[in-house]
Parts: C-alpha cells; sequence; structure tokens
C-alpha cells in the first residue's frame, strides 16, 4: 500500500479532531473554528479539504468504520479459532470492550446519530455504516452455524449492543462489563443453539 498525501494526511488530522471534539461534548457547540484549532491547523484550511462541516461528519462516520474494520481484522487474525466466551467467530469480548465500554465511542456515535437526523448526507454514512455492520454479522454467523437466522441475529445483536451503549452512556454504573459481557454471550450462543 502507498503512502497518503499530504492533502489525506490533513484530512486525517481534521476528521479525527472533530472525533476528539465530538467525545469531549456535543456537536452543536462545536465551530470550524474549533476543529482547525484542534487538528493544528488554520481555520481557513478547512474548506480546503472540506466542502461544508456536514460533509467532515459525513467523512468521520466512513473513517470510523474503517477503523472499527481494521481492528476486528487485527482481532480475529490474532486470536484463537474459539474465543473462551464459546460464540465462536461473532467475538462479544470485541463489542462489549470496543464499542460498549469505549466511553468515547458511545458519545461520538450519539453525537453523529443526532447530526443524522439533521443532515441527509450524515444519515446516509450511517446507513452505510449499519448496513456494513449488519452484512457482516450476518457472515460471522453464517460461519458460526446460525443458518438462516443468521440476518435475524446480526440485528439483535446490534441492537443489544446499541442498548447497552445507550445504557452506558446516561449511567456508567448501571451494568459492569462481566454482566454485558455475560448478557451478549448469552444472547449469542442460545441463538445459535437453536439453530443448531
Amino acid at each position: 500500500m502507498g503512502r497518503i498525501s499530504k492533502a489525506e494526511q490533513k484530512r486525517e488530522q481534521i476528521i479525527w479532531a472533530l472525533r476528539d471534539l465530538l467525545s469531549e461534548r456535543g456537536h452543536e457547540s462545536i465551530t470550524i473554528k474549533d476543529i482547525a484549532s484542534r487538528a493544528g491547523v488554520p481555520h481557513g484550511v478547512i474548506h480546503y479539504y472540506f466542502k461544508s462541516k456536514v460533509e467532515i461528519y459525513s467523512c468521520l462516520v466512513k473513517a470510523i468504520q474503517k477503523h472499527y474494520d481494521k481492528l476486528w481484522e487485527e482481532r480475529r487474525n490474532t486470536r484463537e479459532a474459539a474465543p473462551s466466551t464459546g460464540a465462536g467467530l461473532s467475538d462479544p469480548e470485541f463489542m462489549i470492550d470496543k464499542l460498549v465500554f469505549n466511553s468515547n465511542f458511545g458519545r461520538v456515535f450519539y453525537n453523529l446519530l443526532h447530526m443524522g437526523f439533521e443532515h441527509e448526507e450524515i444519515k446516509k454514512a450511517l446507513l452505510d455504516m449499519y448496513r456494513h455492520y449488519h452484512a457482516e454479522l450476518t457472515r460471522v454467523f453464517e460461519i458460526d452455524g446460525a443458518g438462516e437466522n443468521s440476518q435475524a441475529l446480526a440485528s439483535l445483536v446490534q441492537a443489544i449492543v446499541e442498548g447497552l451503549t445507550i445504557l452506558r452512556s446516561i449511567d456508567k454504573d448501571a451494568l459492569g462489563r462481566d454482566r454485558a459481557l455475560g448478557l451478549l454471550t448469552w444472547a449469542i450462543s442460545s441463538c445459535l443453539s437453536k439453530s443448531a
């Protein structure tokens, strides 16, 4: 893979600066000047790389998807064939640790979700991300033996993970990691055993 250009580096710098800001506060209070300051670039330069603030948000959604795809692929490449949780390739530990118990992810994701209600471009990027992860989970559950229930199980797991992420975003003490992992693992294992 070739090196990325200076323009691509600047775009990434700006995108991840936005992510950092969204992990700290609500999107409605973030300005282009804030993003530029966090990225370490003059605020007038932002419009050289992005048409609008909405485009930066949309690109952030895509960058988050690529980031988590890479993390999940690395995890699958390095872990044993059968995880300690016994849930096959679906890897509930990854979902709990990298999504539910990552408070920065929760805050950023729900800021982006709120923006999706207001801007069609962001909504489309979020929908693409949701469909991508649904297809990935469906594929994993097919490999794990869920058969014709793979799509339904993928939807169920996405709903559980998103629900737990909301709960943790609102009340960090509501559910411990082991309990959340146990619930997700139980749901997956129960559905897989009924499919067998």
